[in-house]
């Protein structure tokens, strides 16, 4: 828990990275083990949240279109039928990479950098209001998007953020993440 509350006032991202006109953000979380000194560790897999809508401008009260996160998402009428559709996991992401760009470069040297840099500069940033307490740690879910040149965008992050299975991209994957907390 922080020490006091502050707001955050973010700008819309007119122009984001769109696959099959779906706009998408990734979740990515993080360690926090000890923070004095800093020990932060990202996990090596993230995954995907899709838009359940073709992405618009036009109409900015539609959560379905602008917000990727699951519990909007799964308001959606068909959600139950069409679950595994909203998200992916990172090998599907770099599949389509390779088929739009031809490499994996992009997420190798630009986007995985940015995430992780973005990361560690954020717990950073928090680290002097949090109140750490010694052999314990916590996990953040980091929430980021990618404009049309590839540029990281952190959204938001999240304390002790849900590891709930609500698709098979979750279920495998927070199974996994739950497993390492341990080692």
């Amino acid at each position: 828990a922080g020490k006091e509350m502050h707001w955050v006032v973010q700008k819309y991202l007119e122009r984001p990275y769109l696959i099959n006109k779906r706009k998408f953000d990734f979740r990515q979380w993080v360690m926090v083990t000890d923070w004095n000194p800093l020990t932060v560790w990202y996990y090596n897999e993230c995954y995907l949240r899709f838009s359940l809508s073709d992405f618009t401008t036009k109409d900015l009260s539609d959560t379905l279109k602008h917000l990727c996160n699951n519990s909007v998402q799964k308001e959606a009428e068909n959600f139950k039928d069409i679950a595994d559709q909203s998200m992916w996991g990172l090998a599907q992401f770099k599949e389509h990479l390779v088929k739009e760009t031809g490499s994996t470069k992009v997420w190798d040297e630009k986007v995985l950098p940015q995430m992780q840099r973005i990361s560690k500069w954020a717990v950073m940033c928090a680290q002097d209001m949090l109140e750490g307490r010694r052999h314990s740690c916590e996990i953040y879910g980091y929430d980021f998007m990618l404009d049309d040149e590839f540029n990281v965008w952190l959204l938001e992050v999240n304390a002790s953020p849900d590891m709930s299975a609500s698709t098979s991209t979750t279920e495998q994957l927070t199974q996994a993440v739950m497993r390492d907390i341990v080692k």
